[in-house]
């Protein structure tokens, strides 16, 4: 299954954090081969908070971390891309 998510904010970290919106289910995990935007991840996923404007926890925020940092030239803030878990 493919789930659709909006990048947010690129941290150029080591390893790279893409922290990303889910557009639409958000019940999944990750795993060896998981893919961000046809990127390799790390098994790694955290669910950063995030409040809305009305003071409510947001669900949909997520943080990924890329495998190869050199990955994140295929990434841009705004771009919706496939995850593959």
């Amino acid at each position: 299954m493919t789930y659709n998510f909006k990048i947010d904010f690129i941290l150029d970290s080591n390893p790279v954090m893409i922290l990303a919106r889910s557009l639409g289910e958000i019940d999944f995990s990750i795993g060896e081969n998981s893919t961000l935007g046809g990127c390799k991840l790390l098994k790694h996923l955290e669910q950063p908070r995030s409040i809305r404007a009305d003071g409510t926890q947001d669900p949909t925020l997520f943080s990924f971390c890329l495998a190869d940092n050199e990955d994140r030239k295929k990434l841009s803030v705004g771009a919706e891309v496939d995850f593959i878990p």
